[in-house]
């Protein structure tokens, strides 16, 4: 529904050529359940570049990593994650508060747009 206003109109090309998709994982959860995603899925993380993950679902089952001892553990992610919300609920304003130590959060009610590669500290959280 949302690439068919008129103010996406710059993607279609991509999509048309193949090189933009957008997918379901068929799950019955809000986010990913990674242990059964759609055939559709599979392949096209197979050959994406890079993952755009929207809403607070994809970003609770798709963490960063975690925090042991004060030090940051990044899951070991095959693509880079460009995450992509609004902040809306207090629990995401909790997990930012443990995740993002340094420089101010997202307040609740605002949008969120960090790129995670796990293989690249810059974008790993401060």
């Amino acid at each position: 529904m949302l690439l068919k206003n008129s103010y996406f109109d710059y993607l279609k090309p991509y999509l048309e050529r193949g090189q933009l998709a957008l997918l379901h994982t068929n799950s019955e959860v809000s986010g990913k359940y990674l242990p059964r995603p759609s055939k559709a899925y599979q392949e096209a993380y197979k050959n994406a570049d890079l993952l755009i993950l929207k809403g607070q679902g994809n970003f609770q089952t798709m963490p960063m990593g975690q925090k042991v001892l004060g030090k940051f553990i990044p899951y070991p992610y095959k693509k880079p994650i460009v995450y992509l919300m609004g902040v809306k609920a207090p629990f995401i304003q909790q997990c930012f508060s443990t995740v993002l130590s340094k420089g101010p959060l997202p307040e609740r009610h605002s949008p969120f747009l960090y790129l995670f590669d796990s293989k690249k500290k810059l974008t790993y959280p401060k």
